[in-house]
């Protein structure tokens, strides 16, 4: 193989390389924003809970809290109703300080039990990005993620937790059509890349070839 040849295949390479690499990047950015918007998504769905429970807690003044909070038969409606447009929360509960389930949208779920110990999704998405696609790509039943917010008061400290559960791998199909798309425009940028670096060097050492054919001449003695 002449060296002409040769340093042009090496431009061609390390051209799609950089291509991958800028492809990569972006790919990398879209699933941070996907997961980013999740995490805005449940503080707007904490705020709009937080504001359902304090009305129940309102309409029971004569009831402590968590006796308040549990005996609203409307609250389980008022809280699944505000998970309509967030696909990726699974549950929506109320717990009391212990951690025991007042309330929750998932049925399966009988009050009085102490809430799973999922894991924190708020440390996943400030993971690297490695363990998040691990995470979206998971499909076992036990790979649910939760957060958690505090109700307090400042005579009495913490009352009451609002807790999501969320499946990463709704995040997954949330994401899909755009991972489709980047990735063919990645798989295009990398071969428009290699083919515009061969057809480039190859004009542009195409003056330079009889210089190439003389130093392999030379190298071969």
């Amino acid at each position: 193989m002449s060296r002409r040849i040769k340093l042009t295949l090496v431009s061609a390479v390390l051209m799609a390389g950089l291509a991958a690499a800028v492809s990569a990047f972006y790919l990398a950015n879209q699933v941070d924003r996907q997961f980013q918007s999740v995490s805005e998504r449940a503080d707007t769905l904490f705020r709009l809970a937080a504001d359902a429970v304090v009305r129940s807690v309102e309409m029971h003044p004569d009831l402590s809290v968590s006796e308040a909070v549990a005996s609203d038969a409307d609250l389980a409606g008022r809280l699944l109703a505000l998970m309509t447009n967030t696909r990726v929360v699974l549950d929506l509960a109320v717990c009391d300080t212990a951690g025991r389930i007042l309330v929750t949208t998932d049925t399966t779920r009988p009050t009085g039990t102490p809430f799973p110990a999922w894991p924190d999704y708020g440390r996943l998405a400030s993971d690297p990005i490695l363990p998040r696609v691990r995470a979206l790509f998971a499909s076992g039943q036990t790979d649910r993620y939760q957060l958690s917010r505090a109700l307090e008061s400042q005579e009495e400290g913490p009352l009451l937790s609002i807790r999501l559960v969320i499946y990463p791998g709704l995040i997954r199909e949330e994401l899909l059509p755009d991972l489709q798309k980047a990735g063919l425009l990645s798989l295009g940028s990398v071969a428009g890349s290699a083919l515009a670096a061969l057809i480039f060097f190859g004009y542009a050492f195409r003056p330079l070839s009889r210089v190439t054919q003389m130093l392999d001449h030379l190298t071969r003695g």
